[in-house]
């Protein structure tokens, strides 16, 4: 016997998307930025059909993927998101041949036929550049001067000018671009 309040626990859970979605505004075509002030990007990457491998081919994918984690420090956080979709479309391209084409319809009718057994899979992974935190208190500034005097103190102007700390800020976001891979000339973010 199936409860109704099993069925409705996670419609019940569920908050409003900004809690999910910690979004503020586009820095630029490929880069977003958060509102605790991160830095990140998404990322789609084409699933590979497991079931046609065989386990050397797989345990290599498997490992090239655990490679590419190890790139990312403790400065980064990534996300994984998987997208299941029911009825999806299948994209498909008719060739002028009767023979073919025939073989396409055919192919297609089949699959409509299952469409309601058949789905697809989307995988997306956000990764966010937390090293971009600019955090730093006048307290914390004061004490940066033996260690970096020179960053220091140019962190010390930007406390008290306005264009200084865009300045700074300009160039703490120039910086996490380059980290991220989306190198190009910054332009303010666009706010949602």
């Amino acid at each position: 016997m199936i409860k109704l309040k099993r069925i409705f626990k996670n419609y019940e859970e569920t908050g409003s998307l900004n809690e999910q979605v910690n979004l503020y505004g586009f820095v630029d075509s490929h880069m977003f930025l958060t509102k605790t002030g991160d830095p990140g990007v998404v990322v789609e990457v084409r699933g590979v059909d497991y079931e046609c491998l065989d386990e050397t081919t797989l345990d290599s994918l498997t490992k090239r993927l655990e490679s590419a984690f190890k790139l990312f420090d403790d400065n980064y956080r990534i996300y994984q998101y998987l997208f299941k979709r029911n009825n999806k479309t299948i994209p498909y391209k008719l060739y002028g041949k009767p023979v073919v084409d025939t073989a396409i319809r055919n192919r297609l009718a089949y699959f409509a036929g299952k469409a309601d057994r058949l789905f697809s899979l989307s995988i997306y992974y956000v990764i966010l550049f937390e090293g971009f935190r600019y955090t730093r208190t006048l307290a914390s500034t004061l004490l940066a001067i033996p260690r970096q005097p020179a960053k220091a103190l140019c962190e010390l102007k930007a406390h008290f000018s306005a264009g200084n700390q865009i300045l700074l800020l300009d160039r703490e976001l120039s910086r996490a671009q380059a980290n991220l891979g989306t190198e190009q000339p910054a332009a303010p973010f666009l706010n949602l």
